[in-house]
């Protein structure tokens, strides 16, 4: 199983993967889409691939195994803005023809076989991190005792936890550019980047107008997983001129267990907001300018949106309910008949079963041919994970350092 990022992936990808090695019997390796391009194709000899989304790593193990292996899309973000159906629509036979999906619930089990993947290729698992929300919710209170020790907030007061998709908004040029093709027109790629940074700021301006009344909230900043701390803290100045005495941005520890510790929820358009409702917080839209068509998701009338720093101070005051019905729209993109984690394992153990009596052989060639298609990527994971193991982190971007998960750590996380 791969993951790409620690933050919201890899307490999933263990709990599945302990449920595999331990309830079915399965040997289990777990790496990273950052980290692990060269070295995971040749550590191991999978019957499944279990990928994040979709990546060029799926191109790899295929020249390196071919049909011997199963190619299982986990598909992690499943939310479907105009920019998303467009980015994440399946392209190629491979993709919709071998690649096996895993769907949340129902409306991405729709977009997948209305954009060509064969429904046999679809199963629904239900969410795997509704499962770990919910059992992070039992233990709350525990939680906000010892993150408040760590990291010196009064539990007393309100928590205002921000997780933020905001990575647009630090994207260079180059980045920008990488998403234009035949279904992102330039005008849109740029034009996202320029929203996100400008409503970024705004929701700093608004966030530093909490300062006279520091005293009874924590406001606990969450970037994207790519984006660093230091990121967000040079942003605040460059915006406010300083960051809040009140503002904690931090990337320790997961944002579920953040959400969980916290009293309210603030974004502008990152799914936590969904997370919150599957744990009964309020939650609200953060959206100082009207969202772009190409960024609005079906759930978000569901909840309630801040147009102003007027109604979003309110909103720290009052702490009031966040939603406004209509959760049907979110009942839609899930199906909570199903543990998701559970379901998930069950899926995967099946199709391991199906190719059982395949003994996969490993093409050294075709795997050196792929990778020298395109070595830029694969050399760069290469190098990143050589300066991790060698103490050499500084090397290695600050967003993504954090994303480094070594073996032991993994190999604790199977046992747990």
């Amino acid at each position: 199983m791969l993951l790409e990022h620690r933050d919201r992936e890899l307490e999933v990808v263990l709990g599945i993967a302990r449920q595999l090695k331990h309830r079915h019997g399965l040997s289990v390796a777990v790496g990273s889409t950052l980290y692990d391009k060269i070295t995971a194709p040749l550590r191991v000899v999978p019957t499944v691939v279990a990928f994040p989304t979709r990546t060029a790593m799926m191109s790899v193990f295929y020249a390196t195994y071919g049909d011997d292996v199963v190619y299982v899309n986990m598909n992690w973000e499943q939310m479907l803005s105009e920019f998303n159906m467009r980015y994440r629509r399946p392209r190629g036979a491979f993709v919709t023809e071998t690649v096996k999906h895993c769907a949340w619930g129902s409306a991405f089990r729709q977009f997948l076989v209305e954009n060509g993947v064969a429904e046999r290729n679809v199963f629904i698992t239900g969410r795997p991190i509704n499962t770990i929300l919910k059992r992070a919710a039992t233990r709350a209170g525990e939680l906000r005792e010892r993150l408040g020790r760590q990291f010196n907030m009064d539990t007393r007061r309100r928590w205002l936890f921000f997780p933020m998709t905001c990575l647009h908004a630090f994207f260079s040029d180059y980045h920008v550019r990488s998403f234009v093709g035949a279904e992102i027109a330039e005008e849109m790629a740029f034009g996202r980047r320029a929203y996100v940074l400008s409503t970024l700021e705004e929701i700093f301006r608004w966030i530093a107008a909490l300062t006279e009344g520091s005293e009874r909230i924590e406001v606990i900043m969450r970037p994207h997983p790519a984006v660093s701390a230091r990121q967000h803290e040079d942003l605040f100045i460059a915006t406010v001129g300083r960051v809040p005495r009140h503002v904690h941005v931090i990337k320790d520890h997961t944002a579920l267990e953040w959400l969980v510790a916290s009293d309210l929820c603030y974004t502008n358009y990152s799914s936590l907001a969904l997370d919150a409702w599957v744990v009964g917080k309020p939650a609200f839209l953060l959206e100082p300018e009207p969202f772009p068509d190409y960024l609005r998701y079906e759930w978000f009338d569901a909840f309630r949106r801040l147009n102003t720093r007027e109604a979003f101070l309110e909103s720290v005051d009052t702490g009031s309910d966040s939603r406004v019905g209509h959760d049907s729209l979110i009942e839609r993109q899930f199906d909570f008949s199903k543990d998701g984690i559970d379901e998930t394992a069950r899926v995967l153990a099946d199709l391991a079963a199906s190719r059982k009596a395949v003994r996969p052989r490993r093409s050294s060639i075709g795997f050196l041919k792929a990778t020298l298609e395109s070595p830029r990527h694969p050399l760069g994971s290469l190098g990143r994970l050589a300066a991790m193991r060698w103490g050499l982190s500084g090397l290695v971007r600050s967003g993504i350092r954090l994303d480094y998960v070594p073996d032991d750590e993994i190999e604790r996380g199977l046992e747990a």
